[in-house]
């Protein structure tokens, strides 16, 4: 059985980011056995810091690429039947897809700032655990930032606002509009009558841009009034896909901290740490899984130092330190209660005297 640990769902998609639309697109259409996903809306639960992550047993794989890859092994393979060239082709657009069409994405939602502040930080603040939900959208948006430098889109003012300031970007977006264009013009599937890979990886990246709902849905507009054969396509797979259930798994076991230790200690400790295993019953990890469960656990650290920062950054629990010297007073068996306490009766009583001897009281 394979469980999927993704981005939870928005506008009418199972899923709001694009990898992981296209690992639960390939999962609908291709596998056959037992399969479901868990909406942890949590990047760092993976060695990469992405999502989605695959389980499979005791393997655990993170990335689409890679996720896709580890299916085919296991006899689910979209491009089985394409020739030699058409999956040197596949391979070729999905690369190009995964930079160029995501990158458009990426200006879309971060570097329209109407976009960021209305819709996509706000729909994150509803996928997110506190306190998570104040950081992992600035987080994303610091990465897209960094992608979106190649187009000369850079940032401005105290609030990091993203200016395409020689205007590249629009030109990059229906540049990558025309290249998909031209390989799937009035075919079906971009290998004609073949479904493939990209096929669904290119439905992953244009469902964000054709079905979200934006203030600003700029992308969706070029589409519909410049692309049509695309949207059309889109429109194909996702009828295709309203007839495949999603089974969703609950997330009671999810090795997040969030959502495992502060929902239940000792039920997380227990599973995690303190739990009898019948060693004779269970599989031998391999390395790939040791890996990721010792990177897991230092994800886990990192959160869990973050969340205590920010409790005392934020004031909600306040730490008081005594010097040395005032340690070292109160520490001296020459000091009794009763000298404390008539320190303090004759700093009321003289408190009228001047204003020198009202400061020295204070």
């Amino acid at each position: 059985m394979f469980t999927l640990y993704v981005w939870g769902p928005g506008w009418d998609l199972p899923s709001i980011d694009p990898g992981c639309l296209t690992v639960i697109v390939y999962f609908q259409l291709l596998v056959s056995v037992e399969w479901g996903i868990i909406e942890c809306n949590n990047p760092n639960i993976s060695p990469t810091g992405e999502l989605p992550v695959l389980k499979d047993g005791v393997e655990w794989i993170a990335g689409a690429n890679n996720i896709i890859r580890h299916v085919k092994r296991k006899g689910f393979d979209a491009d089985e039947n394409l020739t030699t060239r058409q999956n040197a082709d596949s391979v070729a657009y999905v690369s190009f897809v995964e930079d160029g069409i995501y990158d458009s994405l990426l200006y879309l939602w971060y570097a329209d700032t109407k976009n960021f502040t209305q819709a996509i930080s706000p729909l994150y603040g509803k996928l997110l655990a506190f306190p998570i939900n104040y950081y992992i959208p600035n987080q994303i948006r610091e990465i897209a930032k960094t992608r979106l430098e190649k187009y000369g889109v850079i940032s401005v003012g105290d609030q990091g606002f993203l200016v395409d300031k020689e205007l590249k970007m629009y030109k990059a977006i229906r540049k990558s509009y025309k290249i998909l264009l031209d390989k799937i013009w009035d075919n079906e599937f971009f290998f004609g009558n073949n479904l493939s890979t990209l096929d669904m990886v290119v439905y992953g990246h244009l469902a964000t841009h054709l079905y979200s709902d934006l203030p600003n849905p700029s992308l969706a507009i070029i589409l519909r009034t410049e692309f049509p054969r695309l949207v059309m396509f889109c429109d194909r797979m996702k009828g295709r896909l309203s007839e495949r259930e999603i089974v969703k798994f609950p997330f009671n076991d999810l090795p997040s901290v969030f959502t495992g230790i502060l929902k239940s200690p000792r039920t997380w400790f227990n599973n995690t740490f303190w739990q009898i295993r019948n060693v004779e019953k269970e599989a031998e990890k391999s390395q790939a899984q040791k890996d990721f469960e010792r990177k897991r656990i230092i994800s886990i650290t990192g959160a869990i130092l973050f969340m205590v920062t920010y409790v005392i950054w934020n004031k909600i629990i306040s730490i008081e330190f005594i010097s040395e010297k005032d340690k070292e007073y109160y520490d001296n068996d020459d000091v009794d209660d009763d000298d404390v306490n008539d320190n303090y009766d004759d700093s009321d009583n003289d408190g009228d005297d001047s204003d020198d001897d009202d400061g020295e009281n204070e």
